[in-house]
């Protein structure tokens, strides 16, 4: 979904969407609750005049601000709160 839009202030060289190990970098950084808020607000508020739109979504590199609350967000649930606390627990289970 993401994967053409331009860069904002918080994404860089290797940490952008555009591949597929750069994309698991980033979702790795968002897991660990560091700076998603603003990766979020980077990728929904790139509009038009500093982007260029096509006939289609996926003609253009603009942000969207629907898509980038769905997506972090369940994301920041799905993988911060449920999949950080299990491996968290499967730790300290080993201990014990």
């Amino acid at each position: 979904t993401f994967g053409l839009t331009r860069f904002g202030a918080n994404e860089t060289g290797n940490i952008n969407v555009r591949t597929v190990p750069k994309a698991l970098i980033l979702l790795f950084r968002i897991s660990m609750g560091e700076g998603w808020n603003q990766l979020m607000v980077d990728f929904a508020s790139v509009q038009h005049p500093y982007c260029t739109t096509g006939s289609h979504y996926f003609e253009g590199d603009c942000g969207s601000q629907q898509w980038a609350w769905t997506l972090f967000i369940s994301w920041n649930i799905l993988s911060m709160y449920i999949f950080v606390n299990l491996f968290i627990s499967l730790i300290y289970e080993s201990f014990s």
